[in-house]
């Protein structure tokens, strides 16, 4: 009897720890973006085709990604350029839905595939793309 009443104890310590464990977890959740920040040099999702020729020209193909590598002026709605600090989008949109060391992702509302992505190299935004999360 005694040794039951120890494994029943020793149960209920553990399945403890495991909620309170479980309880520390961050809370995973998309949508951090709206969607009217995601949007490069104009480009925004959804532009129609039209729009995408009367500010660039034709594409050569359908636009499914923009892509900027370089300070050339194109800039997110709410400013972050090619060179600025990684620390610059976590103050404007605070979190990143996924990170690493070369990146951040930011999710769109509507969509948690698609959204706005920075490249990083030794804490310096290198590319900025809006598109499918890589």
């Amino acid at each position: 009897i005694a040794g039951r009443r120890y494994t029943m104890n020793l149960r209920k310590y553990i399945n403890v720890c495991i909620i309170g464990v479980l309880c520390m977890l961050p809370n995973r959740t998309f949508a951090s973006v709206p969607d009217s920040e995601i949007s490069l040099g104009g480009i925004y999702f959804g532009a129609s085709m039209q729009y995408v020729k009367s500010i660039y020209g034709t594409p050569d193909k359908k636009v499914i990604t923009v892509y900027v590598s370089e300070n050339n002026g194109f800039a997110t709605p709410a400013g972050v350029i090619v060179g600025m600090d990684y620390t610059v989008p976590q103050k404007l949109y605070g979190a990143p839905d996924n990170h690493g060391s070369s990146y951040l992702f930011y999710a769109r509302e509507s969509n948690p595939y698609e959204g706005l992505s920075f490249h990083l190299h030794e804490g310096i935004i290198t590319a900025i793309a809006i598109g499918a999360s890589d």
